[in-house]
């Protein structure tokens, strides 16, 4: 997968990009398509399944391979791994240290790891049960069953199917919304969701951006719908009847509730997240979260649990002689329900529907507090692989079901034929700067973006370059606006504007989350001009106090009165102190990355806050005098046309940290 994100360095950009690495498609002019055909997946009983015929032992040679040396070269301190067929476990196996600080090792039978996001496959089988018996209609509004829950869809209305394929059309957040929230661990759940919801950016279906408030929202209507919360309703309907007994999606919620005595147990088997610091493993500790966010990546189970989860999808719902979903049920499931054109992979109903070494599957991977998991289950081979880490490095195991398929099932490299040449005027059609769909918009993250482009570029060949902060891949044209990646083969299309300028960019293997072009607004330099000249405006005014410059000196400034004196001098200090601040603030996150997960705002973000919005006053009280100093008699024209100038860029800054919502929480 090309996930792509150009690194553009800023005291607050570096940051940021590392904050959302931590969290966590990219079409020729066509409307967005529901139900589209695209790459189909699915299990069947009577088709033959070649991971079957695979030996063991050299499977497990290979695999412990692969991860012994990932470990080693990249510093992980735990990982567990299954490979499964419908019918068997190939492999089930446990590596390294599930808490350093005890000298624990991995057992993959007993230590819990979170898998964070694969939660939503549970959520959305969940969802699956309730649309089989009757009870939730895909294409119904989410209203129906969620009354009088506050979100926003001032956009248009919201129906399930747009929860589970990520098209809700709403914005992303993660500061104060992942981490510890005493001050609403004891309101209602109304509230909670009222005060967490993001804003909806785009109408609903228009295009894919990665929404974890969607699946919570997905979660609350399993749980009003089944009269059961949603942590009980996955206990009973899945857990249960699938023998997961060391699964758990409410082990870290600040509300444990009903499942309080099984929780206290397995917390003792948790395997611990682990970060590198001088020369060993250090265990982290995090604040358990609201339980609110539990259907959207707060699942911890072991590797064996899982292993009963994907072959309960490879065996038309059915296992052991138990059924959790009815086969019509999971091969509808595992189909496409929305794909923004043709070729380009998309969303199936909570999976991704992704190419792994050149075979259909679907998948989903997660990543939080320093866990890093993956799985992926390939229809074709009869193959599930499930590969997951205690520590933030371990993002480098992640491709490992492809490593699997890439030794044990090469598949010969298909020649794309060339498609005839694009014109160079379609190509300036989709030329540009993009940035990733999900990201926030509205408050505290959005200058993030500032990391986050793409840059697509016509090549002399016809051929266009997609490039990022790590380098460029080329792709080729294949005909109907598509392109492919020569790298990976990755295909990569675009959806035009009336005007043909491309609008947005979708790749197959991020069909979870599209490209928009860049606007104005999100352009850098409306971040880092207005900086520049405000603490350039804001030194000279210093050195002219300092050196006795003319207009600006306590002396020899005829017509300055002392109240402007005061208010130029004051602006120009606060500027440079809120321009320190903001460095400080957002370089001790990154430092720490794991102050995410504190109560929000943090007393950085307050410090920081407090002191912008002095400044913003100061600023404005500067502003205020304008007039009188323009009205003055007694001052110069170039005294006047410097104290306008030094307003204007300082007006600019405020407005600069206002467009990228810096003091927005």
């Amino acid at each position: 997968m090309a996930l792509v994100s150009k690194m553009k360095i800023s005291i607050v950009g570096a940051a940021l990009f590392g904050v959302l690495l931590f969290l966590c498609g990219r079409a020729v002019a066509a409307d967005p398509l529901q139900g589209a055909p695209g790459v189909e997946a699915s299990f069947e009983e009577e088709q033959d399944n070649p991971a079957s015929l695979l030996n063991k032992k050299e499977l497990k040679a290979f695999v412990d391979g692969v991860v012994k040396t990932a470990m080693e070269d990249h510093r992980i301190a735990g990982a567990v791994v299954a490979v499964v067929t419908p019918d068997d476990t190939l492999l089930l196996e446990g590596y390294g240290l599930a808490n350093a600080e005890t000298g624990e090792t991995v057992d993959p039978s007993v230590h819990l790891f979170r898998v964070a996001s694969i939660t939503k496959l549970f959520t959305a089988t969940a969802i699956m049960q309730l649309v089989e018996d009757g009870r939730v209609d895909l294409d119904a509004d989410i209203r129906t069953y969620l009354g009088d829950l506050k979100f926003d869809d001032r956009l248009g209305a919201v129906t399930v199917s747009h929860l589970l394929t990520h098209t809700p059309g709403f914005e992303d957040r993660f500061f104060g919304y992942f981490g510890a929230n005493p001050k609403l661990e004891n309101e209602p759940r109304a509230r909670q969701f009222a005060a967490l919801a993001p804003r909806q950016v785009r109408a609903p279906g228009e295009l894919t951006s990665y929404s974890n408030f969607g699946f919570a929202l997905l979660g609350e209507i399993v749980a009003r719908v089944s009269g059961k919360s949603y942590a009980q309703y996955l206990e009973d309907e899945i857990f249960t009847p699938l023998a997961m007994a060391r699964s758990s999606t409410s082990i870290r919620s600040a509300a444990v509730g009903e499942e309080s005595a099984k929780n206290e147990a397995l917390r003792a088997a948790e395997a611990k997240s682990h970060a590198w610091k001088n020369g060993w493993y250090a265990p982290q500790y995090f604040p358990d979260t609201l339980d609110l966010i539990e259907p959207e990546g707060s699942l911890s189970t072991t590797a064996e649990d899982i292993t009963r989860f994907m072959q309960v999808h490879m065996n038309a719902g059915a296992l052991d002689g138990v059924s959790v979903l009815a086969p019509e049920t999971v091969r509808r499931m595992h189909q496409p329900l929305f794909s923004h054109m043709p070729g380009v992979n998309g969303n199936a109903h909570g999976f991704w529907i992704e190419d792994t070494a050149g075979y259909a599957s679907i998948a989903h991977s997660g990543s939080i507090n320093g866990f890093i998991s993956n799985l992926v289950l390939i229809p074709e081979l009869g193959l599930g692989v499930f590969v997951s880490t205690n520590t933030e490095s371990g993002s480098r195991l992640a491709r490992l079901p492809n490593r699997v398929v890439e030794a044990f099932f090469p598949k010969p490299e298909e020649h794309t034929p060339k498609a005839a040449p694009v014109s160079k005027e379609w190509l300036s059609k989709v030329e540009g700067e993009f940035l990733g769909a999900r990201r926030v918009q509205s408050r505290l993250g959005k200058v993030a973006s500032l990391t986050e482009v793409i840059s697509i570029t016509p090549t002399p060949e016809g051929d266009l370059l997609v490039s990022d902060g790590a380098g460029a891949d080329r792709y080729t044209p294949i005909g109907d606006g598509r392109f492919k990646a020569l790298r990976n083969g990755e295909i990569m299309g675009f959806q035009l504007t009336q005007k043909g300028k491309a609008k947005y960019v979708f790749f197959s293997n991020a069909g979870h989350n599209g490209f928009e072009r860049k606007t104005f607004f999100d352009e850098p330099l409306t971040f880092y001009a207005p900086l520049a000249l405000a603490v350039l405006a804001s030194v000279c005014v210093l050195i002219g106090y300092g050196v006795r410059v003319r207009g600006f000196a306590p002396k020899n400034a005829s017509g300055v009165s002392d109240i402007e004196k005061i208010a130029v001098l004051a602006s120009a200090i606060a500027c440079l102190v809120i321009v320190i601040q903001i460095g400080l603030t957002f370089s001790n996150l990154l430092s720490d990355i794991n102050q995410l997960y504190e109560a929000f705002p943090t007393r950085d973000f307050v410090v920081m806050k407090v002191l912008g919005y002095a400044f913003v006053a100061i600023v404005a009280a500067t502003a205020v005098l304008s007039p009188r100093v323009m009205l003055s008699g007694d001052r110069s024209m170039v005294g006047k046309f410097r104290y306008i100038v030094y307003v204007v860029v300082m007006l600019f800054f405020v407005w600069s940290l206002f467009n990228w919502k810096l003091f927005v929480f």
